[in-house]
């Protein structure tokens, strides 16, 4: 009996444990200048070491690194600052909540589909 409590314990407090740990998870995404899966692969592999980093992953068509991180250990300008110190230029991205916020609190904005969440576009017809 006293063997399946601890247990119970154990498994709650990784529970709790690892619910607080994804709360402070934030993601940004940085314009980067690489050109290369080299480029990529060196960023990846630099900010792996770089305190704060649960995951990247550069894209070598659109230049983006897309970085998970522990807003605890880390934010966007230290990550910037890793990337730019691997020799990169580094900007970064609004995220598209940040972009619709800006929009809906611009009162000179004339289209009407910026703060329509509802607002749906359809495909290009081929």
């Amino acid at each position: 009996m006293t063997g399946k409590i601890i247990k119970l314990v154990i498994a709650a407090l990784f529970v709790v444990t690892f619910v607080a740990t994804a709360a402070n998870n934030k993601e940004v995404s940085i314009q980067t200048n690489l050109h290369c899966g080299s480029c990529a692969a060196k960023i990846e592999k630099g900010l792996k070491k770089t305190s704060g980093i649960i995951t990247s992953k550069a894209d070598v068509s659109s230049k983006v690194v897309t970085i998970k991180y522990d807003a605890d250990k880390t934010d966007e300008s230290k990550i910037s600052a890793a990337i730019s110190k691997m020799g990169y230029t580094t900007e970064v991205m609004k995220t598209t909540a940040d972009s619709k916020k800006s929009c809906c609190t611009d009162k000179k904005v004339t289209d009407k589909d910026c703060c329509d969440t509802k607002a749906t576009k359809s495909a290009p017809k081929k």
